[in-house]
């Protein structure tokens, strides 16, 4: 599925723009537990870590079932984050 690729390489841009920024860390989750303070509110930081979950669905599990209403709230969610880190214009 479309959705299914635009949300693996949503995560792998976001995860670019962190390491970018110099954010430690060994994986993509470890930077976001880094991150924190790159984000204004607990609710974008919060909505990453739900984008980046459905992400992990998507690679991890064979019979993920994933719909459009949740793919693209994940997509919204990327984008929030790469505008909150500055790498996409408001």
């Amino acid at each position: 599925s479309h959705f299914k690729t635009a949300i693996i390489e949503a995560d792998k841009l976001v995860d670019h723009v962190l390491k970018s920024s110099g954010v430690p860390g060994e994986t993509m989750g470890e930077r976001l537990k880094n991150a924190r303070n790159k984000f204004e509110g607990y609710s974008d930081y919060d909505n990453l870590w739900f984008a980046h979950k459905v992400r992990n669905n998507i690679a991890h599990e064979t019979d993920h079932d994933l719909n459009s209403v949740e793919a693209r709230k994940a997509m919204g969610y990327f984008e929030q984050a790469l505008k909150s880190l500055g790498a996409l214009p408001w």
